[in-house]
């Protein structure tokens, strides 16, 4: 059987979780007024949006990982800046550790100065490897 979600709005790479879950970064579709988007958690069985993984100022897309065993969620939070037309001309940022019950920012890297396309974690979710770049996760002030 074929399930699907219906969102407002373009998703980017999607990752299957345990049960009928699954995680969605999202993609901003270029604009000078274009919303911040979230890392999505939706759920098939009811088909609606159960929670989001938001940075506030920051727009949350493309990359995406999480280790459901450490119950965390990643993502690349960037200040896109563009054009009038449109256009992207600088994409900093920083890696972003989030709780996956109750969606709550635990964790962030210090600012990465280019954008990052792809994010790995350990199944403990001590380890996040943005790119090419390592980062141990510190929960602690």
């Amino acid at each position: 059987m074929i399930k699907s979600i219906r969102t407002d709005g373009l998703v980017g790479q999607i990752m299957l979780l345990s049960g009928e879950n699954i995680l969605a970064s999202r993609i901003d579709t270029p604009g000078l007024f274009s919303k911040k988007t979230c890392i999505e958690k939706w759920s098939f069985s009811s088909g609606i949006l159960d929670r989001q993984f938001c940075d506030k100022g920051y727009t949350v897309s493309a990359a995406l990982a999480a280790s459901v065993t450490a119950g965390r969620v990643v993502g690349f939070a960037s200040q896109i800046h563009k054009s009038i037309e449109g256009q992207v001309y600088a994409a900093s940022g920083r890696v972003d550790v989030w709780d996956i019950k109750s969606g709550s920012l635990i964790a962030s890297s210090a600012d990465v100065p280019h954008f990052v396309s792809s994010l790995q974690v350990s199944s403990s979710g001590e380890w996040v490897m943005a790119d090419q770049t390592l980062f141990q996760v510190s929960t602690s002030p």
